[in-house]
């Protein structure tokens, strides 16, 4: 690592994480001296963020730790929104077109798959970011039950 390679936020002098050594060195604001420290526990990745830890190295975090996981939150409102399309789909199917009840079926099939897909990314990313997983559990499995419910209707359909 440079001694310019921190961007424009310089951090304060003290020990911090050198990637290019892979050791714990003294910072003194400027550049980086000879002083090491043996072998740290602590991994860290890109130096985009400081704090202080104590009796500790200053550390880097790449990503800010955030509880919320908007990709969850999103595949919740799909499967909503799915559940309100099926829901529409049984009281509208005798007062409606046929053909209208065929796009009401396509684009319902259409939701269920893309909030399922959605549910996935969303428990990946919850795994990957360690924010709460619940909420991306909770929609995966809603997901995979209206899929399950759809595809058994339209083998239903196949067979009558």
């Amino acid at each position: 690592m440079s001694d310019r390679d921190f961007g424009e936020q310089v951090p304060p002098p003290g020990w911090l994480y050198d990637i290019e050594t892979g050791r714990t060195r003294w910072w003194d604001g400027v550049r980086w001296t000879d002083l090491a420290k043996p072998l740290d526990p602590i991994v860290v990745r890109t130096p985009t963020a400081y704090a202080r830890v104590p009796g500790s190295a200053v550390t880097f975090s790449g990503h800010p730790s955030s509880p919320r996981n908007g990709t969850s939150t999103a595949a919740v409102l799909l499967v909503v929104m799915t559940a309100l399309a099926l829901a529409a789909g049984y009281w509208l199917t005798g007062s409606l077109d046929p053909s209208a009840v065929a796009v009401l079926a396509v684009a319902t099939r259409l939701l269920v798959t893309v909030a399922f897909v959605v549910a996935i990314a969303a428990l990946v990313i919850a795994i990957q970011r360690q924010t709460g997983k619940i909420l991306a559990i909770v929609a995966l499995v809603a997901s995979s039950l209206l899929l399950s419910l759809l595809m058994l209707r339209l083998l239903d359909g196949f067979s009558a």
